[in-house]
């Protein structure tokens, strides 16, 4: 390997751990509420034993396959398995984010090692990311294959054909991965149509396409009970299209508030910094046009965006601030470069430090103060699906107590399910046991938890009958 790429590839993996130190203090500090929301339990356990497993669409509103699929191998990866588990297995993920941005900027934008650095740096603390690398849904993670498939996209050396793959896995990891995918396809469709070798290129190109449509369309075919939906959960309604963007706005620059995302931070870090990204961009496509597949990202997240109902949230804008990242990168880049020319050695340096330190040190010091409110108890979250604690006792104690009830017979997975939600619940208490090669016995099947949740007396949302039982 080159000294230089050999350097490049080190400082990645350095990125990397760092954002993982960086990402395991929110998951500790978030642990000490003792507290797994309903979308966490519904993404990482629930649908593990019900999208997997069992073939069966949960509800309305579980239409992505991999996600689930990701922390089904988790699960059975971590030898300490436990409810909180998947927030560790989420950080580990997202923050490949950190290494992606990283390499793009150097390999695809020419950028220096420390604006590439910074451009790293930024991804990791930057709110609109930062908050998603802790909490176990799918958020977020549509946005690591989406910079990885860029990154083959665009790369000098063969196989760049089979980006779309990279691609559709990010829309069947969650919905908004449609804006990557997007992007992905404009870029190897534009580089095959002036290769030397366009038909060939172009056929490769339509086979990868081929190949993501079957990985979209494939919960179609694995599911065997549900509606069988893969657009997602929101509604489309193109009259709410200014309110959406002007509530985007003051999330992004403002007060990011929104479902789930547990911080008052604006998602791009402030207003300031927002107005900066947003001067980088257009600096960017200016002087890096590469960039330019980049930014279809931008603008297709927000055509997603802007007429989707049901609560959008910055939760399905992650990319924007991934992308800012990488602008910010190459602004400080750009800033570099301006100040060498004049060959002031000391001055540049001097220059790139301010830069960086006033991208960062903000950035870095909101999420270093929302860590700590959350360890030293200022903050909380609730308990957002029918899951009543036991006087006194926490959310890991009230399974206990569930899972002895169970197993002692002294109660029924039907009596769970009329105080506790039988679907959620039971899941929980069934992986728990299987994953920590805990006795079952007493303990209701994952059939049964399924048949309970389709046809018992709170049947969740469908009520489709399961094949094979009355």
């Amino acid at each position: 390997m080159p000294s230089r790429s050999r350097r490049d590839v080190l400082i990645a993996v350095g990125l990397y751990v760092l954002a993982l130190l960086i990402y395991a203090r929110s998951v500790s500090a978030v642990a000490t509420v003792q507290v797994l929301t309903g979308e966490e339990a519904s993404v990482s356990i629930r649908d593990v034993m019900f999208t997997v497993e069992e073939r069966i669409q949960a509800s309305v509103w579980s239409t992505n396959f991999f996600a689930p699929f990701y922390f089904w191998i988790a699960s059975h990866l971590d030898p300490s398995y436990s409810l909180f588990s998947a927030r560790r297995w989420k950080a580990v993920a997202i923050a490949l984010l950190v290494p992606l941005v990283f390499l793009t900027l150097r390999r695809r934008l020419g950028c220096g090692l420390v604006p590439a650095a910074v451009g790293g740096g930024t991804v990791a603390l930057i709110p609109g990311v930062a908050m998603f690398g802790w909490l176990a849904t799918d958020n977020g993670l549509e946005a690591v294959w989406g910079m990885a498939g860029l990154l083959l996209a665009t790369a000098r050396r063969p196989g760049w054909q089979l980006a779309p793959v990279l691609g559709g896995l990010a829309i069947t990891t969650y919905g908004a991965g449609l804006a990557w995918a997007a992007g992905i396809g404009l870029a190897v469709l534009v580089r095959a149509l002036s290769s030397e070798r366009r038909w060939r290129d172009l056929a490769l190109v339509a086979g990868a396409a081929a190949t993501a449509l079957g990985v979209v369309l494939f919960p179609r075919l694995w599911w065997t009970v549900g509606e069988r939906i893969v657009a997602g959960g929101g509604t489309l309604q193109p009259e709410i299209v200014p309110g959406n963007l002007a509530e985007l706005g003051r999330m992004l620059t403002k007060d990011g508030t929104s479902y789930y995302y547990f911080a008052e931070l604006p998602a791009l870090g402030s207003l300031g910094l927002a107005l900066t990204a947003g001067a980088a961009l257009v600096a960017a496509l200016v002087t890096r046009p590469r960039i330019w597949p980049w930014v279809v990202v931008i603008v297709m997240t927000l055509v997603v965006y802007a007429p989707s109902g049901n609560v959008p949230g910055v939760r399905r804008t992650v990319a924007l601030a991934v992308v800012a990242a990488l602008v910010l990168g190459v602004a400080v880049d750009l800033l570099a470069g301006a100040l060498a020319r004049g060959r002031r050695l000391v001055l540049t340096r001097v220059a790139v430090a301010a830069a960086a330190a006033a991208i960062l040190v903000p950035l870095g010091v909101g999420l270093a103060g929302w860590q700590n409110d959350f360890a030293r108890g200022a903050r909380t979250l609730s308990i957002d699906f029918p899951f009543p604690l036991r006087p006194g006792a926490s959310m890991p104690e009230t399974l206990d107590y569930l899972t002895d009830e169970l197993r002692s017979g002294r109660m029924d997975a039907e009596e769970i399910a009329a105080t506790w939600e039988g679907e959620r619940t039971l899941a929980i208490i069934r992986l728990l046991a299987e994953r920590r090669g805990e006795s079952t016995a007493g303990l209701p099947t994952a059939e049964e938890i399924t048949a309970l949740t389709f046809e018992g007396p709170r049947c969740y949302q469908q009520c489709t009958p399961v094949p094979g039982r009355p």
